[in-house]
């Protein structure tokens, strides 16, 4: 059974008009009152959802006298909790939602209700579903993603090495993540067709697990020339290969503390897909669109992806040290995105 969001969820809100808070996600603006919009995010714990949270906030904030809050169900990836929270956002911020979720088909209906009432809407992180309507979507180019990752490691590899890799997912069956599985596979089918790429195979994403997963697939493929996962499985795969002083390379994504630290003193290689800048990029666009500044686009808005290394660690636990870091280091990125009329769209059709 499903309980209020109010009481289940995580809850952060900024009056940017009057410069205070509002309390309890209930809009005090009233009609004529200043534009409220909101992000649905799939959690307010997982460091991906809070760059871009913390990106959304940002980008706002940017556009003065809009309101906004950011709600997420408590823990992770529950779409049915979300399609609660988004039922109960189209009472509170109807100037306009972004939203992220793993599964946005479990409450398409709902979506595709708000497009047609003409709600602005903005997908990020995950693609909407095209039955939804909301013809926005501000993501990564996933296959670009995952040649990163493939080139991370072997670049660190001999010319024409030959050998097996692991790869791993922790969730099969999300596009986004499938997407870069394949992309890893053909990668190293272009640059080193001697090496057998092996996977992926679910390693969970429950941390626990996750370790016994790795674990096993370490113990079973002892000369490994590499393991690399699709998502954020960096903590365990580092931990595995500095316990057991493991000589493959470890690759993975995502800018937990733990996976930065394990970057910086040379045990993983990492792939950010710059989550902070896809939520402000939707935060000032929704922003604009509830303010009367201008509609908004439809497309794809194809933010770009980081390796971090050794080389460039301490750079990047520095600007990830705090929000206030984050929007500072990113402020000219997203400068440029919104110069010359606007970030570049692509067809949502081309998403990948």
């Amino acid at each position: 059974m499903l309980t209020s969001p109010r009481f289940t969820a995580a809850i952060l809100v900024t009056g940017l008009a009057a410069g205070t808070a509002t309390g309890c996600g209930q809009s005090e603006t009233g009609a004529g009152g200043p534009p409220r919009v909101a992000y649905l995010a799939t959690s307010l714990t997982k460091s991906y959802s809070v760059a871009i949270a913390a990106g959304y906030r940002s980008g706002v904030a940017e556009v003065p006298g809009v309101l906004q809050e950011v709600v997420a169900p408590p823990g992770d990836a529950d779409p049915i909790a979300q399609r609660t929270m988004f039922q109960g956002l189209l009472k509170t911020a109807a100037s306009g939602i972004a939203f992220s979720s793993s599964a946005p088909e479990e409450f398409v209906d709902v979506l595709s209700e708000a497009h047609e009432s003409g709600i602005p809407l903005i997908a990020v992180d995950i693609p909407p579903p095209a039955e939804s309507g909301v013809a926005l979507y501000v993501g990564n180019d996933n296959q670009n993603l995952g040649q990163m990752l493939a080139d991370l490691v072997i670049d660190r590899l001999p010319p024409g090495a030959s050998g097996a890799v692991v790869l791993g997912n922790p969730r099969p069956g999300l596009p986004v993540l499938d997407l870069r599985a394949v992309a890893v596979r053909e990668q190293f089918a272009k640059r080193l067709p001697k090496v057998r790429v092996q996977g992926p195979y679910d390693t969970t994403v429950r941390s626990a697990s996750a370790g016994k997963a790795w674990s096993q697939l370490s113990s079973a493929n002892p000369k490994a020339l590499a393991m690399l996962s699709v998502g954020a499985d960096g903590p365990v795969m580092a931990k595995l290969r500095h316990d057991t002083k493991a000589t493959w390379q470890a690759a993975a994504f995502d800018l937990d503390p733990d996976s930065l630290a394990a970057a910086k003193r040379g045990d993983l290689l990492l792939v950010s897909p710059e989550h902070f800048i896809k939520g402000a990029i939707a935060g000032r666009l929704i922003a604009d669109a509830a303010a009367g500044e201008k509609p908004l686009p439809e497309g794809w808005i194809n933010t770009a992806g980081l390796g971090v290394t050794t080389a460039n660690a301490d750079s990047i636990i520095a600007r990830e040290a705090s929000d206030a870091a984050r929007a500072a280091w990113f402020k000219p990125l997203v400068a440029d995105a919104f110069g010359n009329g606007g970030p570049k769209l692509r067809p949502l059709t081309e998403v990948r």
